[in-house]
């Protein structure tokens, strides 16, 4: 079967066109969409890669933040243990203030899900300046500690001596 020249060139014309077609399908095709894989998976690592660079570059101030605040952390062990820890505390500040205590009673600790809260009422007599300097003291503790509620009577009208009832809490972070 012979073909005619212009039947030849529409022959080889149909199969360049075949052979382009099979290249891109085949070839030219899997190739593209390898690299565009691969260029998203480029631009997840450089994400990647800058999120760890800015968190390397915060370690000095978690560092810091952890040992400024680690000491909060160090409350572990029973409910009664952590009590104990708060309680020796407020004695220690209660005699750095001159403050005598009269009354301590532990109270319910509640489990507020991260942390928990350990109650103390506390009765004293003491002067205006020694309980505002034990106040000051229980606020800038290295515990996490604050008074709840705070009650002032005078002990008798010509005495400048109070009479104090606190309800102070300690937080333990779990």
């Amino acid at each position: 079967m012979k073909l005619a020249r212009r039947e030849r060139l529409i022959l080889y014309f149909a199969l360049a066109l075949f052979s382009i077609m099979l290249l891109e399908r085949f070839i030219f095709k899997p190739l593209s969409n390898r690299l565009a894989l691969l260029d998203r998976e480029i631009e997840i690592q450089k994400t990647k890669l800058l999120k760890a660079r800015a968190t390397a570059g915060g370690k000095e101030q978690i560092l810091k933040d952890y040992n400024e605040f680690g000491v909060y952390l160090k409350l572990k062990g029973s409910d009664e243990e952590v009590m104990s820890e708060f309680l020796k505390e407020i004695e220690k500040l209660a005699r750095e203030s001159s403050v005598s205590l009269s009354e301590i009673k532990p109270r319910s600790t509640e489990n507020k899900g991260n942390f928990k809260e350990y109650a103390v009422e506390v009765h004293t007599e003491a002067a205006m300046s020694q309980i505002f300097d034990f106040l000051y003291r229980l606020d800038n503790s290295v515990l996490l500690l604050r008074v709840q509620k705070l009650s002032l009577k005078v002990r008798d009208e010509t005495s400048d001596i109070l009479r104090v009832t606190l309800l102070i809490t300690g937080i333990s972070l779990n």
